[in-house]
């Protein structure tokens, strides 16, 4: 029987291993059991204790990173003074070389590159329910700021609202944009979104 996963110092020690060694350019398809433990600074054996696999090792980890980074990412949209400051947030947090961009990308490889662990993040269930639980604290934060600048009317319907702002935050965060072109999308939306909300 496994060991609870519960914010066991141990077990974070290893999801941070796995994301280091993931970050530093290792192949997420070549992560070894002993490179990670090493890395966690914890026995090979005691991961065993934990997970039943590799595969659940690295999909439990990338999850805790989602959490991470999705959390990291409330916080800094709570502190944005402006709509726009929050849509320029976004798109700087998804510049090539950003955690959240990184995540993604990862993501797009592990679906074609590492199906094994892919798989293990569909069985876990997870991802869907925490991705949908940050869209809608994105999509929270987005609408407080939009009262508190008076774009958003009572009447409004919030489904609309929610649809602008993540059709918007998907073309502002295409690939092949530059920083410079996703600033001007940027610029774009805040006005097509006054527009839209009059």
């Amino acid at each position: 029987m496994r060991k609870s996963l519960d914010a066991s110092p141990k077990i974070v020690a290893v999801y941070e291993a796995v994301n280091r060694l993931i970050c530093d350019g290792q192949d997420v398809t070549q992560l070894i059991v002993a490179d990670i433990a090493r890395e966690a600074g914890i026995g090979k054996g005691t991961i065993y204790e934990y997970f039943d696999s590799k595969e659940e090792m690295i999909a439990r980890a990338l999850f805790y990173q989602l959490d991470v980074i999705m959390v990291e990412t409330s916080g800094a949209l709570e502190q944005a003074k402006t709509v726009e400051d929050c849509f320029l947030i976004l798109v700087g947090m998804m510049d090539e070389g950003s955690r959240l961009g990184t995540f993604f990308d990862l993501g797009k490889k592990l679906v074609s590159d590492a199906p094994a662990v892919a798989r293990k993040m569909q069985d876990q269930g997870r991802i869907c329910e925490l991705l949908q639980k940050y869209i809608d604290r994105i999509m929270d934060i987005f609408s407080m700021k939009l009262e508190q600048e008076g774009l958003l009317r009572e009447d409004t319907d919030r489904d609309y609202v929610y649809f602008l702002i993540l059709g918007f935050l998907q073309m502002v965060m295409s690939p092949g944009y530059t920083p410079q072109k996703r600033k001007k999308m940027v610029e774009y939306s805040m006005i097509t979104l006054e527009k839209a909300l009059k």
